[in-house]
């Protein structure tokens, strides 16, 4: 970890990975915020983006299920104890490259996409 700078280099690559998701999400009707540190990210998908309710955990693992078939593996969090999971997690390894971004930027903007036009 060290000898790579590991630490420094997530802290790089998460940035730029909170920022050009912040960027690619941010008119996404069901994207309330994207939050982070290092490489702990968090989407979090709202029904309604001024009220910040929740959007039902059916849609949040439909999200899931597509960025899987795009070759992204996430999860999803939240406030577990009032049953929301609401927020999907991007947590990858931390040698993960800068162009390896783009990926993760690319199959989410993706799969939301995908969603909301099967709710239209």
């Amino acid at each position: 970890m060290e000898n790579e700078n590991l630490c420094e280099r997530s802290q790089e690559v998460g940035g730029k990975l909170i920022h050009e998701l912040t960027l690619a999400l941010q008119s996404h009707p069901y994207v309330g915020d994207v939050r982070g540190k290092g490489l702990l990210i968090g989407i979090e998908l709202v029904k309604d983006q001024s009220t910040k309710e929740p959007l039902d955990v059916q849609i949040v693992n439909q999200v899931i299920g597509l960025c899987k078939q795009k070759g992204l593996l996430i999860g999803k969090n939240g406030a577990t104890v009032a049953g929301f999971n609401n927020v999907l997690t991007i947590a990858p390894p931390l040698n993960i490259e800068e162009t390896d971004v783009a990926f993760i930027v690319e199959k989410v903007e993706a799969a939301l996409g995908e969603v909301v036009e099967s709710k239209v």
